[in-house]
């Protein structure tokens, strides 16, 4: 028996169509990131991530691609670039703040490329530790592209101290110049003080992240300070006293 002549026809249009919607799902764009600097220091040297977005033999339309700065990560700037840069148009972070990278476009030509590359600076109050910036691309054409990046940041930072100590009547008063070692943040420190054994302590005064940080242990004798960070210098200023102690023949 032979098929319906409707079915005859309609296999035909499906044969016919199949190559069409075959080349309509392969105009798609693509991407790839890159960084300048895969072990950036926190508070150090900027960097850059660049986009590479690309279009395949029949173009693509649409095309959105969306970059979230990872977290810590400060924009400084925004270029773009390549065969089709001008067809793009970015939003963006405000200048030393975190947020995403948005640009569109509504059409690539095809076989062509647009480089979007982000000046960026990891800030000073960041850990150590492994990021993972990833970008993401989407249009008409096409499943989504998504490219993530391996970066470790690093943070070494440490604190110095050093002090002085004068007389001022019956009280001493000792500076001590905490100073943050590194391009980034000394994270949590502890600074410690001994004073004489026996003293007590008068009244202390701080700068910067010092202040309300500190505390006295009377047993030890020891001003212990631990601030979240230290970011630059800050000076610590404890004003103390000695007790009086008994002799054979009085006081001293």
């Amino acid at each position: 028996m032979r098929p319906p002549i409707r079915i005859i026809a309609s296999l035909a249009i499906g044969l016919v169509l199949l190559p069409l919607l075959a080349d309509k799902a392969r105009a798609a764009a693509t991407l790839t990131l890159a960084t300048s600097n895969s072990n950036p220091v926190a508070g150090g040297a900027a960097f850059t991530y660049t986009a590479t977005v690309s279009s395949d033999s029949l173009g693509a339309t649409n095309v959105r691609l969306t970059f979230p700065l990872p977290e810590g990560a400060l924009f400084l700037g925004l270029t773009i670039g390549g065969p089709q840069g001008g067809a793009f148009e970015c939003s963006r972070p405000g200048a030393g703040r975190n947020g995403v990278i948005d640009c569109q476009a509504a059409q690539m030509l095809a076989s062509s490329s647009a480089t979007v590359t982000a000046t960026v600076q990891y800030d000073a109050v960041l850990p150590s530790g492994p990021r993972s910036p990833s970008a993401r691309v989407v249009s008409d054409g096409g499943p989504a592209s998504v490219a993530t990046l391996a970066q470790t940041v690093n943070n070494t930072s440490t604190v110095g101290q050093s002090s002085t100590d004068a007389a001022s009547g019956s009280l001493f008063v000792r500076r001590v110049t905490v100073v943050a070692i590194g391009n980034g943040a000394a994270l949590a420190p502890t600074i410690t003080s001994d004073l004489p054994s026996g003293s007590y302590l008068a009244w202390v005064e701080a700068t910067g992240e010092l202040v309300d940080s500190c505390s006295f242990e009377m047993s030890s004798a020891t001003v212990t300070c631990q601030p979240p960070f230290m970011l630059g210098t800050d000076v610590l200023t404890i004003v103390y006293g000695l007790r009086s102690q008994l002799f054979r023949n009085g006081f001293e």
